[in-house]
């Protein structure tokens, strides 16, 4: 599955993450949405890092990036100094390891919040109804 973008005798707790003037878009229609411009944060190993904005903003796509899946328009992603070019088994196990448990939380957090308004529907649908 090609070369492999991190050492294997290295720590994922010891690979840093350099965005270098990431500028990124999608096609939306017949135009061009900018998602990140000149996006540059260095993220040191072990360093716990929030991006927090609203959707569309670039928070999955700057995510996507570290894993090879998505390529920047232009500038550069380094992980572990190594510049990511695409994806391999080191980052699928590196994202899963360190990301899966977040993205988890979310969707069971969506679930549950479905399920209230799918109950809380039936129950504005059905006068006298008195279930929880």
């Amino acid at each position: 599955m090609g070369t492999p973008a991190v050492e294997e005798n290295r720590s994922t707790q010891d690979l840093g993450i350099e965005f270098e003037h990431v500028d990124h878009s999608f096609i939306h229609g017949n135009r061009a949405v900018l998602v990140l411009k000149d996006f540059s944060p260095n993220i040191e190993p072990a360093e716990f890092v929030s991006i927090v904005g609203p959707s569309g903003c670039g928070k999955t796509t700057a995510l996507s990036m570290t894993g090879g899946l998505v390529r920047p328009r232009s500038g550069s992603v380094r992980l572990g100094g190594t510049e990511v070019k695409g994806t391999s088994d080191d980052i699928a196990f590196l994202l899963m390891r360190t990301s899966s448990p977040i993205f988890q939380h979310h969707l069971e957090t969506l679930s549950e919040r479905l399920r209230e308004e799918v109950q809380r529907a039936d129950q504005q649908r059905t006068p006298g109804s008195d279930d929880d």
